[in-house]
């Protein structure tokens, strides 16, 4: 089960970019999570109107 570990959101008048911190299994491919990265960016792009969204992976513990 993946989990979002952290969030950072920035405003620049009416732009907003987004940092995610999401904890994966540490068994994940990088083109899984690369996959991954660009789903969240798609809905936050078409859901929310945010256009800069980051995506970090850190391995479950």
């Amino acid at each position: 089960m993946n989990q979002v570990n952290a969030i950072d959101v920035q405003y620049s008048g009416s732009l907003v970019a987004l940092s995610l911190v999401i904890a994966v299994s540490p068994r994940m491919t990088v083109a899984a999570s690369f996959q991954l990265s660009e789903r969240i960016e798609q809905v936050m792009r078409n859901q929310y109107g945010i256009i800069d969204t980051k995506v970090m992976f850190m391995p479950q513990t």
